[in-house]
């Protein structure tokens, strides 16, 4: 498959995409469901199995995080329900840092669980490229819970998260490949392509709750994360990277989906 090429961008070129106005702003997804308020002025102190807590206080579409529990910074952020009750996708910037990470946290306040992606430009490889860390915690004297898992290897999904996409995805031990038809406004090159992401690091939540966290190295190496409910073939999800128009994405998103077969034969299993 010919690779598709994105610009090579310095360290500079990163800083200066961060603090362009025009990058800080959500982009909207047909499919995402409205922001919930139900996580509206609750408090949490997330404790980490890696030993970093982070403390957490929510507003309506804004939130206030600290790393010792006095120094607070206040981001915007997308607070999603999942179909699942109490679990939480909540997306926000880290706008202090440059140049800007991301975080998208699941957060499971019925077993007071928490799945954390850290997400940071730059790798030894690329500049543009997404480094990722998945961490797991808890609150409230709860015990760490949500796991790594394989549950998923050889399942095949395609997901609609916008009225002119839809997604094929294949999901492997460790990696994720994706057929794109029609292909995005930003990636005209990805008409007809498959493309793989790896590493993809899956995560089980609840039975049939997994979080699948993936992103693509070597072209626009931007992160992607779906919290997705095989009960009710739902997910939201987040988005956070450079895309290949050299402009910064953070933003959420929703859709719905069908099983389907492994080979793709140019027709979709969801309307």
């Amino acid at each position: 498959m010919p690779r598709i090429l994105p610009t090579v961008l310095t360290k500079t070129d990163i800083r200066k995409i961060c603090l362009s106005p025009s990058t800080t702003a959500g982009v909207l997804s047909e499919m995402r469901p409205r922001h919930t308020e139900l996580l509206n002025r609750k408090s949490f102190c997330f404790e980490f199995s890696n030993g970093i807590n982070l403390w957490y206080r929510f507003g309506k579409e804004c939130l206030e995080w600290s790393q010792d529990g006095r120094t607070f910074y206040e981001e915007y952020a997308e607070c999603l329900e999942s179909t699942r009750q109490n679990v939480f996708l909540v997306h926000h910037l880290r706008t202090h840092e440059n140049p800007y990470s991301a975080v998208t946290l699941v957060i499971d306040t019925a077993e007071s669980l928490i799945t954390l992606v850290d997400d940071r430009l730059g790798t030894i490889h690329s500049n543009r490229d997404v480094c990722r860390k998945v961490e797991f915690g808890c609150f409230d004297g709860a015990v760490p819970g949500h796991v790594l898992t394989k549950e998923l290897t050889g399942v095949v999904i395609d997901w609609k998260i916008a009225d002119s996409v839809i997604i094929h995805q294949m999901y492997e031990n460790e990696s994720c490949c994706a057929f794109v038809s029609p292909p995005p406004p930003t990636a005209p090159e990805w008409k007809e392509f498959f493309i793989t992401f790896n590493p993809t690091k899956y995560v089980k939540l609840r039975d049939k709750l997994y979080l699948i966290s993936f992103t693509a190295p070597g072209s626009s190496g931007i992160e992607a994360n779906m919290l997705m409910d095989l009960d009710s073939m739902t997910q939201v999800g987040s988005i956070f990277g450079i895309d290949l128009t050299d402009t910064l994405r953070s933003y959420t998103f929703g859709g719905y989906g069908s099983y389907a077969e492994v080979a793709f034969v140019g027709r979709y299993t969801v309307e």
